[in-house]
């Protein structure tokens, strides 16, 4: 039950315009927050109000739909984040309309927050850092990605 002055202290967030919202744990996310709201409703002294209190509903789908039927959804719904779920409705990750735009394209788009201009080298190196990390990299069975 974060606050909105709470939230605005974690500065981790406020690069991302739209913020998932959860319960409990980080998996069970609840709906989304846009970063633009909370400064509004601040700036609007506003500051008893709860994430809770400005979320707005996020669209769920299975991790088996396919990309246009997601760019899709996104357009019908005027939306440009959804949830992924597996087949038993666990969370398998987020995708933003950005991410979309980014496949069809075939590159990445570089924001003007954006610190790192490849996400797809920046994971490998986290996934090797991380095998490092947890001595897995000469275990049998470990994939280096």
């Amino acid at each position: 039950k974060l606050s909105l002055e709470e939230f605005l202290m974690n500065k981790n967030y406020l690069k991302f315009s739209r913020i998932p919202v959860y319960s409990g744990n980080e998996e069970n996310i609840t709906g989304y927050v846009f970063r633009q709201t909370v400064f509004e409703k601040l700036a609007e002294d506003q500051h008893e109000l709860k994430l809770e209190d400005i979320k707005r509903e996020i669209v769920i789908v299975p991790n088996t739909m396919a990309l246009f039927t997601l760019w899709e959804k996104f357009l019908e719904n005027r939306e440009h984040i959804a949830l992924i779920v597996d087949e038993y409705g666990g969370l398998d990750g987020i995708v933003t309309m950005e991410d979309i735009i980014e496949t069809m394209l075939g590159f990445e788009i570089i924001d003007e927050k954006d610190t790192i201009t490849d996400m797809q080298i920046y994971a490998r190196e986290r996934w090797k850092e991380k095998l490092t990390r947890y001595n897995l990299l000469n275990k049998p069975g470990a994939k280096e990605k």
